[in-house]
């Protein structure tokens, strides 16, 4: 059986209890009346009510056949969730985020080089700002592709390349991996 992507449920069911407070605020909606309003299927509606609901954005009468509910309409919290279109979109975003291709590439290639850092016989304040230095990267890297910043990510990796000595055999084999994808991207 297959589910739709629950934010999208969300942001939809949302966004019907929304307009229907506008037309009447004490107005509340049936599981039916919101089906008609949208496109959400009766599986789908339930499980994202009742989210929705333990996250005070919507106000929820449980009828006689939970945990199908009786009516439901937005609450003030959700209100000003969905006014502040900001944290509306990310909360609920128009289109689930989608891990491209690379991304799938640099996710173990960074928990790698999380374990070949910590691996290291690095002791000290240079064991600290390696660590460091791979956390800040990771924070940029885990930011949508279209957020990521160019001079930041190849800042970071000069100060990780940078970090051994010419004459150290640099135990990080995962950082010439990274390099290479980040620079394909990047450059």
């Amino acid at each position: 059986m297959e589910y739709e992507n629950p934010k999208l449920v969300r942001r939809e069911l949302l966004t019907i209890l929304y307009e229907s407070f506008l037309e009447n605020p004490l107005q509340m909606l049936s599981p039916s009346d919101i089906k008609e309003k949208g496109s959400i299927k009766a599986r789908d509606l339930v499980s994202s009510a009742h989210y929705l609901h333990e996250r005070n954005f919507i106000e929820m009468m449980v009828g006689y056949t939970p945990p199908m509910f009786a009516a439901t309409r937005i609450a003030p919290l959700g209100i000003d969730l969905f006014e502040d279109v900001a944290a509306f979109n990310q909360m609920f975003p128009l289109a689930p985020r989608e891990h491209s291709e690379q991304a799938a590439r640099i996710i173990p290639l960074m928990l790698s080089l999380a374990r070949e850092a910590e691996a290291t016989g690095l002791e000290g304040e240079r064991r600290a700002w390696l660590l460091a230095d791979i956390r800040k990267l990771r924070e940029v890297l885990c930011q949508p592709e279209e957020k990521w910043s160019s001079p930041e990510i190849l800042t970071q990796l000069q100060w990780l390349d940078g970090f051994f000595m010419p004459d150290e055999n640099a135990p990080l084999p995962s950082l010439e991996k990274l390099k290479t994808i980040l620079h394909e991207r990047l450059l």
